[in-house]
């Protein structure tokens, strides 16, 4: 079996790898960009990995899985194999991973790790995740292996946007684009270990712009919950808005203890509605429509709301209304927003054109 048969949705990212591999042409810096959650980091290390393997040609570009460099490496106890992220609780990675403490400065950390020679395979491999998380010194640290690369060794950036590295950094970096994963493959790795149902995994397929990580966060229970509660608020003609926020912002914070996680939350709360409330702008345009019959059978909630509302010029222009409202207040809580003012805010804005639809 091959060592990529776990990576799913990549395919124009391996086959990029492999080409450069088959004509021996591996550059020194790579730069693997794409959406959070897609398989860069995990492409990363199944091509480091075919680099150790003993068994298997380096042109090949896959592993055995039991030989003397694979094990390790499965193991996490590779000497020539580094990874470094930004640690939990930071928001940019620490120098010292980098280039090393005070006291160590250059002779430690993942610029020295490479600089020395392989010890145990042919090669030294790195891998940077967050890469947009680099500060300025350790973007320049960063840039200066890049400038000079220690002979065999290959570092890896991994990024979520080709933006947010230094263009120093960029040009020195051959560029691997991952494309976010297709509903198929996401509910095929959703529903793996039967933990989520078929059903589940294909309604969240909808909503976590092809990623895999965003996926798992929204099938959080509560959260997931908390979007079917959503739903069936807004089929009322009359709720309390500021009842509601009040409700939604309780769960929300028992998710999040901090600030900065309860702010996603409520992004993913957002993205909750404007979808929801899309495919009900949807569902309408299409009444009557076989196509718009189908799609409403396969998902009742919204095929609920269709027929409490009459398919007209004004009832579609005000579900636009509150869809442009909650988009709003998804920017205002980017900005730093009140969360609890600005949640309800928009949700009274809603309650308020909610019961002016009928």
């Amino acid at each position: 079996m091959s060592v990529w048969s776990e990576v799913r949705g990549q395919t124009i990212a391996i086959e990029q790898l492999s080409r450069a591999a088959a004509r021996g042409r591996l550059a020194h810096g790579y730069l693997f960009v794409g959406p959070e959650g897609v398989g860069k980091r995990l492409v990363a290390q199944k091509f480091a990995q075919s680099m150790f393997c003993l068994k298997r040609a380096h042109h090949e570009l896959d592993a055995c899985g039991e030989c003397g460099g694979c094990r390790p490496f499965l193991a996490g106890t590779h000497p020539d194999f580094q990874v470094v992220e930004c640690p939990e609780g930071k928001r940019e990675i620490p120098i010292e991973l980098l280039v090393g403490s005070k006291e160590n400065r250059g002779q430690e950390g993942l610029c020295h790790g490479l600089s020395i020679k392989p010890l145990a395979g042919g090669r030294k491999i790195a891998i940077i995740d967050d890469a947009h998380l680099l500060n300025d010194a350790g973007a320049n640290a960063i840039l200066k292996t890049l400038e000079e690369p220690p002979d065999r060794a290959i570092l890896i950036l991994v990024a979520a946007t080709l933006e947010t590295v230094l263009p120093t950094i960029r040009s020195r970096c051959h560029l691997v684009r991952f494309q976010p994963l297709g509903s198929t493959d996401l509910i095929t790795l959703l529903s793996a270990d039967g933990s989520v149902d078929e059903a589940a995994a294909r309604e969240v397929s909808l909503l976590c712009d092809g990623s895999l990580a965003l996926a798992r966060q929204l099938l959080d229970p509560v959260l997931w919950e908390l979007r079917r509660e959503l739903q069936s608020t807004l089929r009322e003609r009359r709720f309390q808005g500021h009842t509601l926020a009040k409700a939604v912002m309780s769960k929300v914070e028992g998710i999040a203890a901090e600030t900065s996680g309860q702010r996603e939350i409520l992004q993913h709360v957002f993205k909750f509605i404007v979808d929801y409330l899309r495919q009900v702008i949807g569902g309408l345009c299409h009444t009557g429509r076989e196509t718009g019959s189908k799609e409403l059978q396969a998902n009742p909630d919204v095929a609920a709301f269709v027929r409490m509302l009459g398919a007209n010029a004004e009832t579609l222009e005000g579900l636009a209304v509150m869809v442009d409202r909650v988009i709003e207040a998804g920017m205002h809580v980017h900005q730093n927003a009140n969360l609890s003012l600005c949640l309800e805010a928009c949700f009274d804005d809603l309650s308020r054109k909610r019961a002016e639809l009928i």
